[in-house]
């Protein structure tokens, strides 16, 4: 069924994010968010379907975010919680990361 016949709010959402640091600080972005509990709470939010890092075996400093929510709506009542307004900022390169 095309997005033109059903609502596009009820198709799956899947992101890929990479995060790139430097000295670390991308892995260090990953244990933050793990062992803070945040990790664990995303995946808790009702429509979230996956929410896992994985680490590149060739690039140290690049992390991958795979981030599927269950459509529209679920993932924008995640924007909205207010773990998302209350950030987790670690340095990872030039500019920071916010999650």
């Amino acid at each position: 069924m095309s997005c033109l016949m059903m609502s596009c709010a009820d198709k799956p959402i899947t992101m890929n994010l990479y995060y790139t640091g430097e000295n670390g600080n991308a892995r260090k972005f990953v244990e933050e968010m793990e062992s803070s509990g945040t990790a664990d709470a995303i995946r808790a939010e009702e429509g979230n379907l996956r929410y896992d890092y994985f680490f590149s075996k060739d690039d140290p400093e690049t992390v991958l975010l795979i981030d599927s929510w269950a459509g529209q709506k679920a993932l924008d009542a995640h924007h909205a919680t207010p773990m998302m307004k209350t950030s987790i900022r670690v340095p990872i390169g030039p500019s920071e990361c916010f999650a």
